[in-house]
């Protein structure tokens, strides 16, 4: 987690006494009290865009008006409002597709930058006991990040990050993309084993996704499928993943299974 990003999100929220979810219109003042001005237009080929002003401490963010998703067009209008507020002249940014997925703060692949950014953007959408009071007492389920999502008006990627942060249930999410796991993130009481940037397992249900286009329901499986080197032929975890098609990604939630032992 990034302490820095959190840190300053929950101080906005605290300064101008936002206690529950957060709109776009809030989000859009909360840009202009601290000097970034906002305009929709299109950008060719990225969602999001902030220039600085060099001579002062004005920025103008620029979100994608092609955006038809409103908890979408929220996280990219926080995340660039992030990089106002965390990265301030230090250059400019134009934030394309994949930079909202850069959850990996270990990856070589991932710009700190980008990351502190999302981070930025979970938390003043979805902060701690916002996610504890909609979560907290509930079974982990992809239906419940959903209703994370919707509740609070987030990106669905979001609300699983968050989740893993403050939820009950110790759980991995793996995020994979063309066939790849690209990012694993999970709750600071749960290790199985390492997953980052492997290959998927035969039979799971994103890797069936990536083959053949099947979208398999809630599953059982072995924990040793996904963590090979764990040793334990007798745990089992319960596997749920949500598709996201346009972006040819699954989300896979993992957690012990309620039956084992």
């Amino acid at each position: 987690m990034s302490n820095r990003a959190a840190r300053v999100a929950n101080q906005i929220r605290k300064e101008f006494f936002i206690h529950g979810r957060i709109d776009l219109g809030e989000i859009e003042d909360l840009c202009a009290v601290r000097n970034a001005f906002v305009k929709y237009e299109q950008i060719d080929g990225a969602q999001g865009r902030i220039l600085f002003s060099g001579a002062s401490d004005k920025s103008m963010i620029t979100v994608d008006d092609c955006i038809d998703y409103l908890p979408k067009e929220k996280f990219v209008l926080a995340h660039e409002f992030g990089h106002h507020l965390l990265h301030k002249q230090l250059m400019n940014f134009v934030c394309q597709e994949y930079d909202f997925n850069k959850w990996n703060k270990n990856s070589s692949r991932t710009d700190y930058r980008e990351y502190e950014a999302n981070n930025f953007a979970a938390e003043l959408l979805m902060p701690k006991y916002l996610v504890r009071d909609i979560t907290s007492g509930k079974g982990l389920s992809v239906s419940l990040m959903e209703d994370l999502s919707d509740e609070l008006g987030s990106s669905i990627t979001s609300a699983y990050i968050q989740y893993t942060k403050y939820g009950d249930i110790p759980c991995y999410v793996v995020f994979s993309e063309n066939g790849l796991i690209e990012w694993v993130t999970k709750t600071d009481d749960f290790y199985l084993g390492f997953l980052d940037e492997e290959d998927l397992p035969i039979n799971s249900t994103p890797k069936v996704f990536f083959d053949n286009g099947k979208k398999k329901k809630k599953e059982v499986c072995d924990a040793i499928d996904w963590f090979p080197k764990l040793g334990d032929e007798g745990l089992l975890l319960n596997e749920e993943s949500i598709y996201l098609d346009s972006y040819s990604s699954v989300i896979t939630l993992l957690w012990i299974c309620e039956d084992y032992g």
